[in-house]
C-alpha cells in the first residue's frame, strides 16, 4: 500500500484549521456566542425599557448591573 505525502506544509495546515474552527464558532447571523448574548441582553432590556420599566426593575428582572443597563438606557436615548 502507497503512503500518500501531502504537498502542504504543517504550517498551512494549521492554518487552514484555524479558520476552519473560527468559522465554526460563529452562528447563522456571523456573530460569536458572546456576540449574540450582548445583542439578546441589549434587545431583553430595550423590550423592558418601552413596556415603562424602572431602569432599577430592569435590573432585578434580567439580575443585570445598574451600570450595564444603565449604560443600554442611555444608547436607547441619543437613537
Amino acid at each position: 500500500m502507497k503512503v500518500l505525502i501531502t504537498i502542504i506544509n504543517p504550517k498551512e495546515k494549521v492554518r487552514r484549521q484555524l479558520i476552519k474552527e473560527k468559522e465554526e464558532r460563529r452562528n447563522e447571523d456571523g456573530l460569536t456566542k458572546r456576540q449574540q448574548q450582548k445583542q439578546d441582553t441589549i434587545k431583553a432590556v430595550t423590550e423592558l425599557y418601552i413596556k415603562g420599566y424602572k431602569q432599577v426593575e430592569i435590573v432585578k428582572e434580567l439580575n443585570l448591573t445598574k451600570g450595564r443597563v444603565s449604560q443600554i438606557v442611555k444608547a436607547l436615548n441619543k437613537v
